[in-house]
């Protein structure tokens, strides 16, 4: 009867056990699920958070990871920053480019413009040969800067597509002519003492051979009374015929290395229609009449004007781009949404 006792407390006690242990066992079960649960539930909200939409374009969308990735590029804009200023921060410079690339893909969509694959591989292979690279180079450089094969290729497809974008709707109304090339090359250089010819007129009045005092004191005088009267509205060619001491008083072209040094500083500033001071000089008093400026013959300009030409196109290429965002951003809703 004793040993019966026993064996029914030893049975109850077992069982009180694995009831313990298959608590223990639901417990750790349910504490492990509920971690691994939350773990995912927090990496779900880490990539939602950096795949979220950031912005609507028309039917288009620019997700965080976009924005990431173009801060992480550190290179030119595809399309433009604008309307960001150069100073902006590079996530709102990165931004802008990527709305700016949105509004442009949709216009080239509706205007059949498309870059295909066969395209797009055949200007890939094009750089290969170019830089004499294989495609087994390319992709491991392209691992060692952090990128792959289809990241480059989605960038140099958006590349393309505004190349041909611009080719249809912008270079069209680009018309770049000789004389604003010219302008141009002259705001360039300001006042190169050799690229450009100083067309002036000249009026001088000699100090006189004779060392008199009371001579030069009457030249002076002159000069005064000349100036005078080119201030209060006398043609500059009239009072060259009254006062100068010139024979001729037309229109001589100057380079401004041919003038001597007190000359030279008084007339490199010279506005065009406008007249010096009275210059004075060892020899006598100059007074100049800026007609124009021009590019010389053999110039530098005359080298490099196809490179000029490409520099004021890409000027104006520039600024009916921007002119274009800033038009088509008013047609096209754009939403931004903070998160």
């Amino acid at each position: 009867m004793v040993k019966k006792v026993v064996k029914n407390k030893l049975n109850v006690s077992r069982r009180n056990k694995n009831k313990a242990l298959c608590f223990l066992v639901f417990l750790l079960c349910f504490v492990e699920h509920t971690v691994f649960a939350k773990a995912a539930q927090s990496d779900k909200k880490n990539r939602t958070h950096y795949d979220g939409i950031r912005a609507k374009v028309g039917d288009l969308v620019i997700l965080e990871s976009e924005i990431q990735d173009r801060m992480k590029s550190n290179i030119q804009p595809l399309v433009s920053y604008y309307p960001s200023k150069s100073t902006a921060a590079p996530r709102e410079k990165a931004f802008n480019d990527l709305i700016n690339l949105k509004l442009l893909t949709a216009a080239a969509e509706d205007m059949g413009l498309v870059i295909t694959d066969k395209e797009l591989e055949a200007q890939v292979e094009q750089i290969l040969v170019h830089n004499q690279w294989d495609k087994e180079g390319l992709e491991k450089y392209l691992i060692e800067s952090g990128s792959d094969m289809y990241s480059y290729k989605s960038e140099m497809r958006n590349q393309m597509l505004v190349m041909r974008f611009q080719g249809h709707k912008l270079m069209p109304a680009i018309k770049i002519t000789e004389r604003a090339v010219k302008s141009h090359y002259l705001k360039k250089i300001g006042s190169s003492a050799d690229a450009l010819l100083w067309n002036m007129k000249t009026i001088f009045i000699k100090n006189g051979t004779q060392n008199s005092q009371l001579l030069k004191k009457q030249k002076k005088l002159f000069i005064e009374e000349c100036y005078q009267k080119i201030k209060e509205g006398m043609s500059f060619t009239d009072a060259a015929k009254v006062y100068s001491d010139l024979p001729q008083h037309g229109t001589v072209s100057y380079k401004l290395s041919d003038l001597s040094e007190e000359i030279r500083e008084n007339v490199k500033t010279l506005e065009v229609a406008k007249f010096s001071k009275i210059i004075t000089t060892s020899g006598g008093y100059y007074i100049f009449y800026l007609e124009s400026k021009e590019v010389g013959k053999d110039s530098e300009f005359e080298m490099h004007k196809d490179q000029y030409y490409q520099d004021l196109r890409n000027i104006e290429l520039k600024r009916l781009f921007e002119q274009w965002l800033k038009e088509e951003a008013v047609y096209v809703r754009v939403d931004i949404v903070k998160g």
